[in-house]
């Protein structure tokens, strides 16, 4: 085999790091994305934004307003700051009288940093840090996450957090629907111990409304509610999965793509309690 041959797996040139080692639950903050954003506009943008960046926050950078003192103040201004220079340096540089691309060289740069030091936010088009998707979908997927932790849920667990990656990259949307519907799909088969092989919505109507424990009337006609509304998100689902040979269909919107798998984490969590009281597993 000649060099490099066959290693072409979508890790190529990947550091060590972000191929091997665990990378964990996405931070807040990293002093090493930091010291790359800070690096990265001392030495790719070369020209004085100080002021203008000034103009735009309100920052303060000191006595001088030489590159490196933005530098320096990126490393160790607060948080909140630090995410709204992303933006303000942005700005100051796209409406600068040098025309460049640099603006959009930095936003790159940035989208890059916060995916490769696994941080819990996104870019918009114009450079607005966003919570990605959201910090309440984040504590979502906290909770669902737990749940899927029994090892019974390693394959749905799998499934959820890809679904979960791929919400960080727009082209994908579709395809975060798709593992999240089959991270609910294999959990709805455990449910019921594989007598179907697939999650419809008659599988639905005649396998799974039956295995319900009993409840008072009110609540069985909320929750019959329910069960229309998780029929409705399995036919949704659907528009965003294609058979072999057919065309990707065209990728959803982020925001909906984030509503769509917030409403399949809600369906997996309640799966998943129903799978402990009617299959009685730990």
């Amino acid at each position: 085999m000649k060099a490099g041959e066959g290693d072409d797996d979508g890790t190529l040139g990947v550091p060590f790091s972000r191929v091997y080692i665990e990378r964990g639950t996405p931070t807040a903050d990293s002093p090493q994305l930091r010291q790359r954003l800070g690096r990265y506009y001392n030495s790719k943008l070369m020209h004085n934004y100080g002021n203008d960046i000034c103009a735009e926050l309100g920052a303060s950078f000191g006595p001088t307003l030489y590159d490196v003192t933005v530098e320096k103040f990126l490393r160790e201004c607060d948080l909140v700051m630090f995410l709204d220079c992303m933006t303000g340096i942005y700005f100051a540089v796209r409406t600068s009288p040098i025309k460049s691309n640099q603006h959009v060289n930095w936003r790159q740069f940035v989208a890059s940093a916060f995916r490769e030091e696994n941080l819990c936010y996104r870019l918009d088009s114009e450079c607005g840090v966003r919570y990605v998707p959201d910090e309440e979908f984040d504590i979502a997927r906290a909770a669902t996450l737990v749940g899927l932790s029994r090892r019974r849920f390693a394959t749905a667990r799998q499934h959820f957090e890809e679904g979960i990656s791929d919400l960080r990259d727009p082209s994908k949307t579709g395809r975060a629907i798709r593992s999240i519907f089959e991270a609910v799909e294999n959990v709805f088969k455990l449910l019921l111990e594989n007598r179907v092989v697939l999650l419809g919505p008659t599988e639905i109507e005649k396998n799974f409304k039956s295995t319900l424990p009993v409840v008072s009337a009110t609540e069985a006609n909320a929750r019959n509610q329910m069960l229309a509304s998780f029929k409705a998100w399995v036919i949704a689902c659907q528009q965003y999965r294609h058979a072999d040979g057919t065309e990707e269909p065209d990728p959803p919107a982020p925001d909906f793509a984030v509503l769509m798998v917030c409403n399949g984490a809600s369906f997996l969590r309640w799966l998943m309690t129903l799978d402990s009281i009617v299959n009685s597993v730990a």
